[in-house]
């Protein structure tokens, strides 16, 4: 890579961290942090986050189809860069090393630390076979999606308001806050 490219990309990654730091801090400063103190209120959130694990792959995995050639034919990417970026995620998420050495997804590593603090995986694993069921996957992607439960909008929520803002999110609600 020339030093001006290089150079170039350095200036260029400092100032996205710079326009995201704000953001950063929010998100570090949630009070979903101070929620999740209990064992039981750990299981609880880990039943429900589990889900956010499957979409954000489901999200990677349309942002490779969209940015890389998934297709039999293969074409060059449009956007390398983006498509190399997207590349590592998915290697990444989809065949990380567990403490074994043994390749395994972040869901798969995810799930096994539900089980490992004793969190109900009935559910996740339950959705998983409900996907790999040939009915399932005959209706299509979009459809299943849309199979995923979520709980009902409280007032003054519309469909873009992200659900993890101000106070604990509605599946604490019923957890004690102490064991």
């Amino acid at each position: 890579m020339s030093q001006l490219r290089k150079s170039s990309t350095v200036a260029g990654v400092d100032t996205l961290r710079t326009a995201l730091a704000p953001l950063r801090d929010q998100l570090l400063d949630h009070p979903i942090y101070a929620s999740v103190n209990t064992l039981p209120r750990l299981r609880c959130f880990m039943r429900y986050h589990v889900f956010a694990v499957w979409d954000f792959m489901c999200l990677a995995k349309r942002l490779q189809r969209d940015l890389t050639s998934l297709d039999l034919l293969w074409l060059p990417p449009a956007r390398p860069a983006l498509a190399r970026f997207i590349n590592s995620l998915i290697l990444a998420e989809e065949t990380d090393l567990d403490p074994d050495g043994a390749a395994a997804s972040h869901f798969e590593l995810y799930v096994q630390g539900m089980e490992e603090v004793g969190a109900s995986t009935t559910e996740a694993l339950g959705f998983l076979a409900m996907l790999r069921d040939p009915w399932c996957r005959r209706i299509g992607a979009g459809r299943a999606h849309n199979l995923v439960g979520q709980r009902p909008r409280r007032a003054g929520e519309d469909r873009f308001t992200p659900r993890l803002t101000g106070t604990p999110p509605y599946p604490l609600d019923g957890v004690p806050p102490s064991e």
